[in-house]
């Protein structure tokens, strides 16, 4: 029943996805939002569904500078992982955190801004495997979360999370510097 339940909602999901893939390919913004709308109203209280898609529509509105909008699917899908931690992977949820930070950081809320992406920083780290994909996205953290400090005339400490990050970059590749 349950496990039925769960491979009709992504499959679902997946014929979302691709409807939307295409759409943005052909730049039919209106009907990417449409989707996305249609697709986060059916699964957002089905506790089988996975939610990734939701953080998609989140990081999606952000590209698009849609803050308040983003800020509202992140608020939402963050009341979803109160009921059900697993509706989204441990990476997934770092994202979100980062993306929460970000927008945070837009509306000026540094204190909040500052709070989610240490959050984000520790969700990172606590991870069991540390690769260069892993150590590249905590120096973005760090990136992000400097840029807070910067705003809010703490330069000591924003120097020394630039420092972090370039010391995370330059383990892996001088180039990308």
């Amino acid at each position: 029943g349950e496990q039925k339940a769960k491979l009709d909602s992504q499959k679902g999901i997946e014929e979302y996805r691709w409807r939307i893939m295409s759409l943005e390919a052909q730049g039919k913004w209106e009907q990417v939002y449409e989707n996305y709308e249609r697709v986060i109203d059916q699964i957002e209280y089905m506790l089988v569904a996975p939610k990734t898609i939701m953080l998609e529509y989140a990081k999606f509105l952000y590209q698009r500078r849609k803050y308040e909008k983003s800020l509202e699917i992140c608020i939402r899908l963050q009341m979803v992982l109160k009921q059900n931690s697993y509706a989204i992977t441990v990476d997934d949820n770092a994202d979100l955190l980062d993306l929460l930070g970000e927008l945070y950081y837009h509306k000026s809320l540094y204190e909040d801004a500052e709070a989610t992406l240490w959050k984000a920083i520790e969700v990172r780290k606590e991870q069991l495997y540390q690769d260069w994909e892993q150590d590249i996205k905590i120096a973005g953290s760090c990136v992000k979360l400097a840029k807070v400090y910067y705003m809010v005339t703490r330069f000591f400490e924003a120097e020394a999370l630039y420092l972090q990050a370039l010391d995370l970059y330059k383990k892996y590749d001088t180039k990308a510097i």
